[in-house]
């Protein structure tokens, strides 16, 4: 499967199998029950599996995508000719390039889901035209870019939120939103993951009675080794809110220790 058809396959499951259904009886029987834009997508898939055979016609773009879908479908194609055919070896047209300081909108979404927070493109798409997510650094052709800062502001942001920092003044009284926990042992740490930040770890031990929050966490989705270990300050707001939440774990866990003892 080329890469493109994989990513077309990734934004509508629906389709994986029906990628080999060229033959026109079974096309016909493959496109029952699509709408416009996942019809659209799966002879774009076609095309790209069997170029000289399948053809594909860019009027259907024009008559069937908009908006957010428009632009994957040419962002799609992009990458089709210049990864899964090597037809363009030194694209000159753009002056963003892969690896670059700037993530498309696909991109975008790509590194939000690496560092935990699972958001797709079409939700990505969704909070920009909502004013949820900043207007982008770079325009070219059309196509949208953020600087790698404003990813990472946005990463941090929604992280925060998702941790409910806005709560960290209510002293701990809220319910918990710890997710999952494991208690520590005499040679590992005690491993914890909060609500909304799927990927992500936390570690803690206990000084005494209390349980204590180490300063690092690792990111396992993050795509280079390096952004996979972080760290945070004892005195930072997500640091002193994930304390809180594993305070009040073991304080509810050990009141209901005491009342069914």
């Amino acid at each position: 499967m080329k890469q493109a058809t994989g990513r077309i396959v990734e934004h509508f499951p629906i389709l994986k199998d029906k990628i080999n259904f060229t033959d026109s009886e079974r096309a016909t029987e493959a496109m029952e029950g699509l709408n416009e834009a996942e019809a659209t997508f799966l002879q774009l898939a076609w095309f790209f599996e069997r170029p000289d055979g399948a053809k594909f016609d860019l009027g259907e773009l024009y008559s069937h995508l908009n908006n957010d879908w428009l632009e994957l479908a040419l962002e799609l194609i992009t990458e089709y000719f210049r990864k899964d055919t090597y037809l363009i070896q030194q694209p000159t047209y753009s002056l963003v390039k892969d690896g670059s300081d700037y993530f498309s909108m696909t991109q975008f979404a790509e590194e939000l889901t690496r560092r935990g927070i699972n958001y797709p493109r079409q939700k990505v798409y969704s909070y920009y035209t909502r004013g949820k997510i900043p207007e982008p650094d770079l325009i070219v052709g059309g196509m949208k870019y953020w600087h790698k800062d404003a990813v990472d502001a946005y990463y941090q942001h929604e992280r925060d939120r998702m941790l409910g920092l806005s709560d960290a003044s209510d002293g701990g009284k809220t319910a918990t939103k710890i997710d999952r926990i494991e208690l520590p042992s005499l040679t590992d740490w005690g491993i914890l993951q909060v609500k909304g930040l799927g990927n992500t770890y936390f570690r803690y031990n206990f000084e005494g009675d209390r349980p204590v929050l180490e300063e690092s966490y690792f990111v396992d989705n993050a795509e280079n080794v390096e952004d996979k270990h972080q760290t945070m300050s004892r005195d930072s707001d997500l640091y002193k809110t994930v304390q809180q939440q594993l305070d009040a774990y073991f304080e509810e866990r050990e009141k209901s220790e005491v009342r069914e003892g």
